[in-house]
């Protein structure tokens, strides 16, 4: 009964002070291409902040506008329906919700509700649709009536879907019990060996992502494989911010010298080390729980979890597949250390060690997660509990010699970067962006579903977030039950072989060794796709352990209150599978997209090429800095042109001489353009095709690709 008044608290909390998803759909007309813009209010009014847009293709039939509004309490909001002087017409402008509850305003209504403002000349009735004509750059009307309740959830709703919910878990527990699923297990998934589970994983995760071996080079890619070319380069940075050297020389420089220019090879590559890492995580998950079915359930949660398409996808998470397969490497060899104490083991473990920290700047954090387990494992925690004060800070002294050696490294790493003038942060990060850095990725790694993520309104907006507060509470269990189990030991395992005496410190082991990279990651940046991928080796461990034990007693629970508990975390962990492989089907369909636009645009290059021109320039104009779906995630969906356009022409095109190659952008743009390129105007471009030693192409949306632009 309160987990359930619990439950329907918060979800009504949560409606209510944060609101559900809703979107606004438009019917609009144009004889030219414009940008549609919606923009927000949630409580700080309008700012380019609080803004979805939408290119609208000119057409002579009406087409359909749908933007998602962000997961917040929506106060009102206008619609910039063009951004220049020209005419558009709208049919009408619909608001509905999650519930699929909609409120339409057709062209006398929006006339009655809505105030046009700014450059807006025109604002009236003609044939049934609503004309809008703009003498600027800045049209847009407002509601100024009491936004309608799509989005309220009534207690009916509340009671209906959490009696849903339990009767679902209710069902499912009767059918599992019913069909007695001892027997089952028995007779259709005998006592499989780790190997056939191993295969069983391997080969899901090829046929998931087999597909990405099609994929061009993209963005960052070009950057990489011409700054490293030769030997000499691998120990010079990439950013003002990284120094790899063991990235650079095994995937780049190797790269370079085995396949060239050759896509599968990378992608190939990256695709066996992400394999590698699946059966890293199975054989982490078997030290920690000497249970296959856990690490089944692990390693298989790993291979879906929704965050990691842009490490699978992308050639340049390279960095962040041998950062992580070095970094459980080593927690392994360090376990294996610490039980048998030989010298090889150590040696093994120094190696990895600086091998991850030399991978990325991360690596850094394995300090702090192989602490951890020293002081969490069965023997040392024994011995710390039954000990005096002054005991346990001798040995704690003592044991500290063996950290010497990799703080020594760590040190020389931090000089090299020093001696490079490189900063140690990607973002400047306040206090505020980084506590809900923290929390926003501790979130998504333990609720793993590819909804509610948006950087834009996560770190835009002052007012906190309710998952601050579960974040605390969890945090707060978790702590509680580790200080409990060290207090009055419960030593709930027989096989002497695992690292820890029990599964709560398994648990604050796994949870800490998140937190321990998860905060100086938050210190450095802000959340991006990529930067999920090793955490979610801890969080993809715990989540199932939780499933197969709750699997376990499921069948022997008598309790009625237990059985419906056990069967929610079951449904709550399983249906994260199906939802996240079809969102990763649809991630790649837009690295896909990002892919063909990439190679289009190289390819094409060739056509505006010659050889009568020495050092011949050549500027692009309005470049799409990624493919953004109708849901992305504060960042692209997939990253095409925010760098790397000169180096991938040099790379593609090594013996036409060429002078300079430069990105450009113009007011129209759009916001698929990356902001850092350069602004130019109409009249600066036609100047620069005015020059035979330069050549302008413009990125056409239409087909994909560019035209050149005559003078």
């Amino acid at each position: 009964m309160i987990l359930s008044i619990f439950i329907l608290s918060l979800i009504g909390y949560s409606a209510v002070g944060y609101g559900l998803p809703q979107w606004i759909t438009a019917k609009v007309k144009s004889d030219k291409d414009i940008l549609f813009d919606v923009y927000y209010d949630v409580g700080g009014g309008y700012g380019e902040k609080y803004k979805i847009s939408h290119w609208v293709r000119g057409s002579n039939d009406f087409q359909t506008v749908r933007l998602m509004l962000p997961l917040k309490h929506l106060k009102s909001f206008r619609v910039d329906p063009l951004a220049e002087p020209g005419i558009v017409y709208i049919k009408s402008v619909r608001l509905s919700s999650f519930f699929n509850r909609t409120h339409r305003w057709y062209t006398d209504d929006i006339l009655n509700s809505f105030r046009p403002s700014g450059d807006i000349i025109r604002f009236e009735a003609v044939n049934s649709y609503l004309l809008i004509e703009s003498s600027g750059n800045d049209p847009f009307f407002e509601l100024v009536q009491p936004l309608p309740a799509v989005n309220r959830i009534s207690p009916v709703d509340l009671i209906v879907f959490a009696g849903c919910l339990l009767i679902g878990a209710l069902l499912f527990c009767f059918l599992f019990r019913m069909l007695s699923a001892r027997n089952i297990s028995a007779k259709y998934f005998p006592d499989l060996d780790n190997r056939y589970l191993l295969g069983i994983v391997i080969v899901f995760a090829v046929i998931l992502n087999f597909q990405k071996l099609y994929l061009y080079f993209l963005s960052d890619d070009f950057v990489f494989l011409y700054s490293y070319q030769n030997l000499q380069s691998v120990f010079s940075p990439s950013a003002s911010y990284h120094f790899n050297p063991v990235t650079y020389f095994l995937m780049f420089y190797l790269g370079n010298r085995i396949a060239g220019l050759e896509p599968i090879y990378y992608h190939s590559v990256t695709l066996f080390l992400h394999l590698i890492n699946i059966l890293l995580v199975y054989g982490l998950a078997q030290a920690l729980f000497r249970s296959k079915w856990t690490s089944f359930a692990a390693s298989l949660l790993f291979t879906t979890f929704f965050m990691n398409y842009e490490v699978v996808y992308w050639v340049t998470g390279v960095y962040y597949l041998l950062l992580t397969a070095f970094y459980i490497s080593t927690l392994l060899v360090f376990a294996k250390y610490l039980t048998e104490k030989k010298n090889r083991h150590y040696m093994l473990f120094i190696a990895t060690f600086s091998l991850a920290l030399f991978t990325m700047e991360q690596g850094i954090t394995l300090l702090g997660g192989c602490i951890i387990l020293e002081i969490l494992s069965a023997k040392n925690l024994e011995k710390l509990r039954l000990s005096s004060f002054k005991e346990r800070g001798l040995a704690l002294l003592k044991s500290s010699a063996k950290y010497l050696p990799p703080i020594v490294i760590i040190a020389s790493f931090f000089a090299i970067k020093h001696s490079m003038d490189q900063a140690f942060t990607a973002n400047k990060q306040t206090f505020e962006t980084f506590i809900k850095t923290v929390y926003g990725m501790v979130w998504h790694l333990f609720v793993p579903y590819p909804y509610g993520v948006s950087n834009g309104i996560f770190y835009c907006t002052s007012k906190w977030d309710y998952r601050i507060f579960l974040f605390i509470l969890i945090s707060g269990i978790i702590s509680y039950l580790f200080i409990r189990q060290f207090k009055e030991p419960k030593n709930d395992r027989a096989d002497r072989r695992l690292i820890f005496s029990a599964d709560a410190v398994t648990y604050f082991f796994l949870f800490g060794s998140i937190l321990v990279y998860v905060i100086p990651q938050s210190i450095a940046a802000m959340m991006q796709a990529r930067y999920f991928y090793l955490p979610s080796v801890f969080s993809s461990i715990l989540l199932g352990s939780l499933l197969v034990k709750s699997l376990s007693r499921l069948i022997k629970e008598n309790n009625a209150l237990k059985l419906v508990y056990y069967s929610l975390v079951i449904v709550f962990i399983a249906a994260s599978l199906p939802v996240n492989i079809a969102f990763l089907q649809k991630q790649y369909r837009h690295w896909d997209k990002a892919s063909e636009i990439t190679k289009n645009v190289i390819n094409d290059t060739k056509f505006y090429l010659t050889e009568e021109i020495q050092d011949i320039n050549i500027y692009y104009v309005n470049l799409p800095d990624g493919v953004y779906g109708p849901r992305d995630l504060g960042w692209p969906n997939a990253y095409i042109f925010r760098n790397g356009i000169s180096e991938a022409v040099r790379l593609t095109y090594p013996n036409s001489k060429i002078g300079i190659v430069k990105s450009c952008r113009t007011e129209l743009g759009g916001a698929a353009t990356f902001p850092g390129h350069e602004s130019v105007t109409d009249n600066q471009l036609y100047q620069l095709a005015s020059d035979e030693r330069n050549v302008v192409l413009i990125y056409d949306a239409k087909i994909g690709t560019i035209r050149k632009l005559s003078h």
